[in-house]
Parts: C-alpha cells; sequence; structure tokens
C-alpha cells in the first residue's frame, strides 16, 4: 500500500548505476516527479522492475558553475522492495574469464563478473547469446548469474547482432501457427459475388474515382491512398481511403491477438518485421495497384486557404488507377523529367493539385504554429545480401510532405468528429511541456543568443517554440537547439483521453491513416464502424470503454520498443560500414559536447567521440553555454564547429565510433592515427578489473526516417 512517503513506481538504472523511478498513476499523486535513487539503495532492480520506494527526506543540491549552489528540487529515496520484476532476458557477449564462462549484457553497465550457470555444451567464447539473468553481481564481486537461453551466432556479425537485439526485446519475426492457418483461409482478391454482397450491405462502390498511392520504391504494405478534384465553387474535394483492415482481423481472432501483442510493425534496417502476416499486409489489405479493394474513406473538402469545410466518412471499395514514388513525383514536378512526363501525362494536373493543396494545409499549419524538428535522418543502403554500401542522409522532399499533410489533416479530422460523438476511442497525445523544463530550456537558450518568449513556470504556446527554431535555423548551434528544445518536451503516446497534440498545435489528433502496420489505427476502425452503421450498443460502449485505457498503454509500450529497435538497427550497420575506413581522415561537425568528449558528426550523418583525453590540453565543459574549453590554450570548441578527424576505431562489439584529432601531433606518439583495440566485449569485465577506465558512451546514430513522415 502507498502512502506519500511510499511511491510505487517504474525503476530506470543508469550507466552510473544510479536510477530513477517514476511514480506510476495508481499513486495518485499531484507530486509526478521522479524519484532519484541512490546505487547503493537500488535493492537489486533492474530497469523495468516495478518497485516500492520510501522517500528519505533531504533534498539533493548541484553545484552548477559560478559558484552558486542551485536545488533541483529532486526527491531521493530508496528501493524497500522489487513488487514485479521487468525484463530479465537479454542479449550479449560470451567472453572467458579464467575458467569460467561469463556474459556481458549489450547495453549495460554494471560492475562485476556474470558467470553462466547450466549447461554450457557447445558454447564458447565470442558467441552471441539470448541469456536470463537470474542475479546480478554485488560491486567487487563474482557472483552475478545468468543461464543461456539461445546462441544466435558470432559477435561483431550484424546480421547476428540485430537478430540477438530483436529476440533480446521480444520481437519475433515468426507469426503462430494458429495466426498463420486463420490467414491461409483469407480471399486473396475480391470476388464479383463478394463485391455485390458489401455493396448490398451499404458500402459505397467508387472504383471510377481516380486514387493513386504515393509512397517509398520498395514500399509493398500500402495502406493509404489519395484521390483529389476541384468543385465548382473553387474549393478542393480531397478523398483519403485507407486499407479497411478490420474487415478480414475480427475482435477474438488470433490475427487480431497476435496484432495486439505486436501492436506495431517494426521497420529495421536490414528487414521489416510487420504486425500481421505478409498475406495481408502485402496482399489482400494492401492498396495494389489494378485490384479491388476494401477501404475506409474519408472525403474532405477544402477551401483554396487550407480550411475543412465539411467532411465525410464511409466504407467504400476502390480500386487504384496508378502509383508513384516519391523519387518520381519530386522529378515529376520539380525537374519536369520528360520520360516521366510522358508515363504520368494524363495525371500531371491532379498531382500539381495536390502539391498545391499540400502547400496551403502547410501555410495553414504554420500558422497555427506547429513544430517541425529538422533533425538529419540516416539512410542504410544495402545491397542483395544484406551488407551495408552506403550510408547517406535521407532526403525528404515535398513529394514526402504531400503525404504527411493529408494524412495528418484527416487523423485531425477523424478524431475531432468521433471526439464529439463521445464515444471510446484513442487519441494521439502530446501533453504540454513540464513548466519546471521550460524555464530550463529558456535559461539554456538564453547563453546561446536566443530567446524563449513565454511566461515564466506557466503554459506556453507552441508557436514560442516555433518562433525559437526558426531564429535557429541556418545556424550552427540548430541541432542543439532542435535537441535541447525536443528533451524539454513530453513524448507523444496513445491515450483513452482527448488531451491535444502540443506539437502539431492540435485540440484533436488520432491515428487512422495506418491499419497495417499500427493497431491503434485498426482499434479505432473497429469503433467507428460500429457507430456508422448503427451497432454502437450500450454493451460494446460499456466494454470499449474498459479496454481503450490498457490498449492504450499496450499500444505506447510496443511503440517505444519498436522505435528502440529500428535506432539500434542503425546503430550496428553505420558502424559495419565505417570499419572498413579505420584510419581515415574526416572532415566533421561537432554536433554534441559533453563533460568527456564531442561528438563529430560526419557529411553522411554518421555520429561519433573525440574524446578530451586524446587531445592535446585540458579541456572543460561549459554547460551553460554548452562549449567546451582548453584550459591551457583558450580553445573554444562550440556545436556547429567544424574539424579534421581521423576515425580510430568502428567497434561492432560495443556499436561505437570513436575519432582522434588530424590536425593535432601527439609528441613522442603516432597514437592518434592508429585504431583502438583494447575495448573488451564486456562493460563489466571492463569495469570489474579496472582494466579500462574510460567512459563507454554508446555512440547515437540518427535513425532513418519513418516510411511516411515522422512518428506524430
Amino acid at each position: 500500500m502507498t502512502d506519500k512517503n511510499h511511491i510505487k513506481g517504474v525503476i530506470q538504472i543508469t550507466s552510473k548505476g544510479t536510477a530513477f523511478v517514476t511514480p506510476s498513476d495508481e499513486n495518485l499523486l499531484e507530486d509526478k516527479r521522479d524519484i532519484y535513487i541512490g546505487k547503493n539503495n537500488t535493492g537489486g532492480a533492474l530497469t523495468g522492475d516495478t518497485v516500492l520506494v520510501e522517500l528519505s527526506k533531504r533534498e539533493i543540491y548541484i553545484h552548477l558553475s559560478g559558484g552558486s549552489a542551485v536545488s533541483k528540487n529532486r526527491r531521493e529515496g530508496k528501493v524497500l522492495k522489487i513488487i514485479e520484476k521487468g525484463n530479465r532476458i537479454f542479449s550479449g557477449n560470451v567472453y572467458s574469464y579464467g575458467s569460467y564462462l561469463c556474459v556481458a549484457p549489450d547495453n549495460m553497465k554494471y560492475n562485476g563478473i556474470i558467470r553462466i550457470k547450466g549447461d554450457v555444451t557447445g558454447i564458447s567464447g565470442n558467441d552471441k547469446v539470448i541469456f536470463e539473468i537470474n542475479k546480478m553481481p554485488v560491486e567487487g564481486k563474482y557472483d552475478g548469474e545468468a543461464v543461456i537461453l539461445e546462441v544466435v551466432g558470432k559477435v561483431g556479425e550484424s546480421s547476428v547482432e540485430i537478430t540477438a537485439m530483436m529476440k533480446a526485446k521480444g520481437i519475433i519475426a515468426e507469426f503462430p501457427e494458429d495466426v498463420l492457418h486463420e490467414a491461409m483461409y483469407l480471399p486473396s482478391e475480391l470476388s464479383d459475388e463478394m463485391i455485390a454482397g458489401y455493396i448490398n450491405k451499404g458500402r459505397r462502390d467508387i472504383r471510377n474515382i481516380t486514387v493513386v498511392t504515393i509512397d517509398g520504391e520498395d514500399t509493398k504494405d500500402v495502406d493509404d491512398g489519395i484521390s483529389i478534384e476541384m468543385l465548382e465553387n473553387g474549393n478542393y474535394l480531397l478523398g483519403v481511403h485507407i486499407a479497411d483492415v478490420n474487415e478480414y482481423v475480427k475482435p477474438g481472432t488470433a490475427l487480431d491477438r497476435e496484432a495486439y501483442e505486436r501492436a506495431t510493425s517494426v521497420y529495421l534496417a536490414d528487414r521489416v518485421i510487420p504486425m500481421l502476416p505478409r498475406s495481408l499486409s502485402n496482399g489482400i489489405c494492401s492498396l495494389n495497384v489494378g485490384v479491388d479493394r476494401l477501404a475506409f474513406t474519408v472525403m474532405m473538402e477544402i477551401s483554396p486557404s487550407g480550411a475543412v469545410v465539411s467532411h465525410e466518412i464511409f466504407e467504400s471499395i476502390i480500386n487504384v488507377k496508378y502509383k508513384i514514388s516519391y523519387e518520381k513525383l519530386y522529378d515529376l514536378l520539380e525537374n519536369r523529367t520528360p520520360e516521366l512526363e510522358k508515363v504520368y501525362s494524363e495525371h500531371i494536373d491532379e498531382l500539381v493539385m495536390m502539391r498545391n493543396l499540400a502547400d496551403a494545409l502547410n501555410w495553414r499549419r504554420q500558422q497555427d504554429g506547429y513544430i517541425n524538428f529538422d533533425f538529419p535522418e540516416t539512410k542504410v543502403v544495402l545491397d542483395q545480401d544484406g551488407n551495408t554500401v552506403e550510408i547517406k542522409p535521407y532526403s525528404v522532399t515535398f513529394a514526402n510532405n504531400i503525404i504527411e499533410e493529408f494524412m495528418l489533416l484527416c487523423n485531425r479530422t477523424v478524431a475531432e468528429d468521433f471526439h464529439w460523438r463521445d464515444v471510446p476511442f484513442l487519441y494521439r497525445v502530446h501533453e504540454d511541456p513540464d513548466p519546471e523544463k521550460i524555464g530550463e530550456l529558456a535559461r539554456v537558450v538564453k547563453n546561446l543568443g536566443y530567446s524563449l518568449k513565454g511566461k515564466a513556470g506557466g503554459n506556453i504556446h507552441p508557436k514560442a517554440f516555433r518562433m525559437l527554431l526558426d531564429s535557429a535555423k541556418g545556424r550552427p548551434t540548430e541541432n542543439l537547439v532542435n535537441l535541447l528544445t525536443l528533451r524539454s518536451m513530453r513524448k507523444a503516446e496513445y491515450s483513452h483521453e482527448c488531451l491535444g497534440h502540443f506539437g502539431l498545435s492540435m485540440k484533436y489528433y488520432t491515428h487512422f491513416t495506418s491499419p497495417i502496420r499500427r493497431y491503434p489505427d485498426l482499434m479505432i476502425h473497429r469503433i467507428m464502424k460500429l457507430v456508422l452503421i448503427g451497432n454502437f450498443t450500450s454493451k460494446k460502449y460499456e466494454y470499449y470503454s474498459a479496454k481503450m485505457p490498457d490498449i492504450a498503454k499496450q499500444c505506447s509500450a510496443m511503440e517505444r520498443r519498436a522505435a528502440d529497435a529500428e535506432r539500434e538497427s542503425i546503430d550496428i550497420k553505420c558502424v559495419e560500414y565505417m570499419k572498413q575506413f579505420e584510419g581515415e581522415e574526416f572532415t566533421g561537425t561537432i554536433s554534441g559536447i559533453t563533460g568527456f568528449g564531442v561528438f563529430i558528426v560526419l557529411d553522411n550523418t554518421v555520429e561519433g567521440l573525440l574524446r578530451y583525453s586524446e587531445m592535446r590540453g585540458r579541456y572543460e565543459f561549459d554547460n551553460d553555454y554548452m562549449v567546451a574549453r582548453n584550459m591551457q590554450s583558450g580553445r573554444v570548441l562550440h556545436i556547429g564547429d567544424s574539424v579534421r578527424v581521423i576515425l580510430a576505431e568502428a567497434n561492432t562489439i560495443m556499436r561505437q565510433i570513436e575519432f582522434v584529432p588530424a590536425d593535432e601531433k601527439r609528441s613522442g606518439s603516432d597514437r592518434s592515427r592508429k585504431p583502438r583495440r583494447n575495448i573488451k566485449a564486456s562493460y563489466g569485465a571492463n569495469d570489474f578489473l579496472k582494466k579500462s577506465k574510460r567512459s563507454k558512451k554508446k555512440t547515437s546514430v540518427k535513425k532513418k526516417a519513418p516510411r511516411k513522415g515522422k512518428r506524430r
């Protein structure tokens, strides 16, 4: 039982062994701040455990530069007990320590040795494994224990590393037999008899409308199509046609159960793990060209200024007339490529109309103050064997933005419509930033020469953030200001409550447009259909009202898992690719500054660490001004500075890239031009044996863009 001094929450262990506990909602506390846990007070808990914390009475004070002690107003406590264990399964590397086989977990820092217990037949050093931790080591002791569950392959092979990472996160590529069995009996095409039956039940036949799909070149799971025409009154009639997945994935089926468990498709650097079996996601549900498909249509009449005048939502039957990729659409409208003009001659006018409407919608959103983070994104190019052949910036043009604008508008329209119908629903929400974080952001950006307009300690309008980001655009500190602003915000998630979307500056927002790859979209399709056909009974109202909070929680958790996996898979591929360039010289840009070194991003978006210990002189980090100062030479390093570096090591085991300076000669040594080879496979072994005191901060590599715009 909890009270004001005993709080239940989920613990997150940091790389230093300290921890933070996020209070659970069930505590019903006014104070939602995280609770700091010292490394001797974690009670043996691991990240993800639900724990009971006893608060201490004292506060923590941090001395900032300038000599004054400033209270961060942070609560402190200790773990009394572990209420529920979180994940105990990890991927990691096997290594020998004396006569023992030990294992080092990926992405976890700890002090001690974790021995492998039980049968070790067929297991050897350099194996990549999946294992379960039974006991974490105590600092300075050898008493950690783990059991090997599966040998995945050899350490350092990117495909093996990605597979192990997936398995450790619980992402399974294969579908259960009962799911595949159900999918096998679904139709692969719509027969004339089936279509006639759907029409008799009230589904609207709009196969005469010209529908186009705009996607990536290699997209197989197409869940949205677009139609457009100009009305006599000068308004646009925009149709957004979404795959009707709910017609094939019914409540209570194995397909629905599995879709709920996965909650989202996962787009990794070298593979896609779909939410639904491919016979659905790439087949009967996908809006492929020239075949009849069931759809959920939102028709919107929109003024030239981008205002929705009226809308209609209905079940439909469509037939996609043609498709065009983002790349081809850009070349067609921007470069007027003759070959493409010939192929798409009869559709150019409507494609131009789409671009004009998208521009109007974007302008209107700018007036509302939506926040757009312009982070560099990474595209990983693979050959047929899955090997990385190129890393380059992901190019986003107006062609991508056309689809993003139409999907945003459709999602908002659906959310507002069904909010006023007062039915259980799933919303995509992004709550207002915490006032304390806004104050901290305002202080830091002021030192960088910017201002954040708004009342101190009060609410802030998205326009204030938009003005800040616009003022930094094109300047060396642009990426830093973007990152600081992003960190000051809460994360977007799913909720059964309509809490608004701060980043989009929208009061109503949901996810309706991707039911092939997102369960929230599939769920609200289900409710929408029941409402539209008049079959939303009081019993169904009670059922979905009770279920929605749990569905929102599950979908949010699986989305976070997928995002982490996507990001890690790109890290792995980027390090693999850069391995061939060890010892070579590059020009990079300082993208981040910390207390132990600076992060350098190359033109291909790959990022690595340049440690102060590799540089001449003694550097100190000034947190107030986000610079590093050489206390001997007076040199000051800023975000955005251009530097020449040598790639010292691309470590495929640690998934990190390290640079050394190319423009500084180190007296009596040519070490700066040699790859560093003394990084072991184990964080724990290194720390425990005291053979390496360097920080093992994981290299941060920007992730590639999601398939259709950004996660909103």
